[in-house]
């Protein structure tokens, strides 16, 4: 693991394309560099370490560190109430004929 983490240091995200295809680019490079290592299947087997190097190699700063913050601010509380979908339909969905 620290010959894949020496390597994923070097990874930044492209600065050029939509954001989508920006972090896929990002996605695909980790993915490389793990199959370089021999490491197939380290997304699954260690999905937070995975992440970790997800987030150091996202640019520009500000997304870095509100990526980094998100998970610390949602809410495990289950939803309360009933949903019924848009503004108080709770019909089921016509069928047209």
């Amino acid at each position: 693991m620290a010959s894949a983490a020496e390597a994923m240091r070097s990874l930044q995200m492209v600065a050029h394309g939509d954001g989508v295809s920006r972090f896929n680019t990002l996605v695909q490079d980790v993915l490389t560099v793990l199959d370089q290592e021999n490491m197939e299947g380290f997304d699954e087997q260690e999905p937070q370490a995975y992440i970790a190097f997800l987030i150091a190699a996202l640019r520009p700063s500000v997304l870095k560190v509100t990526i980094q913050a998100e998970p610390k601010t949602t809410s495990k509380r289950p939803v309360q109430g009933k949903f019924t979908g848009v503004r108080g339909l709770d019909q089921a969905p016509s069928v047209i004929v």
